[in-house]
């Protein structure tokens, strides 16, 4: 099978130790063997030219006496199997309720990959997609208490060039929700209540801070009670005391000149009558 820096040429196990020797340009003997318990099962081949991996492969098998078996396989791009996907990661959606496995993409054109994402609830049935992205798959809306696990694998795709050979699953990993069914958008949530409380107890900062102020500006009107009951009982009524008129002001109201006074009455009937009975005397033409 081929991968992206090399040949992996893997025989049924046997009991006898085997010999690989193996053809893209010229023949020569495995240098790297491939081997389970203690015996050679495989063969690694190195390419050091990245053309040669899909160039025609012929192999050779000997058990190290008169017996070998050869094979050729031309065809070398339906037998690439790639390097499963790496650094695999479960995290929390920025959407409510949704949870995103993501991992490192191969270094092959992203068009010539595609990938199988495994996903199952605690001991469930695994169910299997094909995400569009090639670095990351979700999954909505997540069940609370319940144990995700999700693993990937890789391909070549039919643009360049189909295989008959999907990679290794990627190593496992686990997510499990045990905040409730919306505990993906916690961080937005407690941001969001946050804040909410921030701006209430502003609120009423402000409105305290707003009556106070008030309260300094108006004064408050004096209780008249105890200026009037200093009216009657100390100053037995006399208001200019109790105002405390100054002396000044008390003599600008004073009259400052005299006045004889004049009697003024209303003419006696007897007087009017005597006037109207003298005649008038008559000028001296």
């Amino acid at each position: 099978m081929s991968s992206v820096t090399g040949l992996n040429h893997r025989c049924s196990r046997q009991t006898t130790p085997l010999a690989v020797y193996f053809g893209v340009i010229r023949v020569q003997e495995c240098q790297e063997y491939l081997r389970e318990q203690n015996h050679n099962v495989g063969c690694r081949i190195p390419l050091k030219d990245s053309l040669h991996r899909f160039h025609s492969f012929d192999a050779k098998l000997s058990d190290g006496g008169n017996q070998s078996i050869c094979k050729k396989y031309p065809e070398m791009t339906k037998i690439v199997k790639l390097h499963p996907p790496s650094n695999i990661s479960v995290n929390s959606s920025s959407r409510e309720g949704e949870v995103c496995v993501c991992w490192i993409r191969s270094k092959i054109k992203p068009d010539c990959v595609n990938y199988t994402v495994g996903y199952q609830k605690d001991s469930g049935l695994w169910k299997f997609s094909t995400p569009k992205s090639s670095t990351s798959f979700c999954v909505s809306p997540v069940s609370s208490g319940v144990v995700y696990t999700f693993k990937v694998r890789s391909g070549i795709s039919d643009m360049c060039g189909p295989s008959n050979f999907w990679s290794d699953w990627s190593d496992s990993v686990q997510w499990i929700n045990n905040e409730g069914d919306v505990s993906v958008g916690q961080p937005q949530s407690f941001w969001h209540i946050l804040g909410s409380v921030v701006a209430v107890i502003t609120f009423i900062i402000l409105v305290l801070l707003l009556i106070y102020s008030e309260r300094i500006r108006v004064s408050v009107a004096p209780d008249p009670t105890k200026s009037l009951q200093d009216l009657f009982k100390k100053y037995n009524g006399n208001v200019e005391s109790w105002v405390y008129i100054s002396r000044e002001l008390k003599d600008a109201f004073d009259p400052d000149y005299t006045e004889s006074p004049c009697v003024v009455s209303e003419p006696s009937l007897t007087l009017e009558t005597k006037t109207k009975d003298v005649p008038m005397e008559q000028p001296v033409s």
